[in-house]
């Protein structure tokens, strides 16, 4: 029931909040992305690393206070999943070949 349907609804809530971005509203797309937030817990890697650039995405957007926290605590979560992986190769291309791991390293606010 709801628990399977949380992971597809964040992933859902944060294309929509990249959507919304794209199209210049700052507001719908913050709105959009905190709620995909609030179904992190549920998510797996990929999932959470979308989650996590399209929020971190919006807060830079809207100029919000919580954007540095936000964008430091998101490549802190990513680079910690990438320290499980043993081999270098392919935790270079976990952080690398990923789209998302790629774009979250990628953003900064400077």
């Amino acid at each position: 029931g709801l628990v399977k349907m949380a992971p597809l609804r964040a992933v859902a809530l944060a294309t929509l909040g990249r959507i919304r971005l794209a199209r210049g509203d700052h507001p719908s797309a913050l709105e959009a992305t905190r709620a995909a937030m609030s179904g992190l817990s549920s998510l797996s890697g990929d999932q959470e690393s979308l989650v996590r650039l399209a929020h971190c995405e919006a807060l830079i957007a809207a100029d919000d206070p919580d954007a540095r926290a936000t964008l430091t605590a998101a490549k802190a979560a990513l680079l910690a999943r990438a320290e499980k992986i043993a081999d270098p190769k392919l935790r270079l291309g976990f952080l690398t070949r990923v789209p998302e791991n790629a774009e979250l390293l990628a953003l900064s606010l400077d």
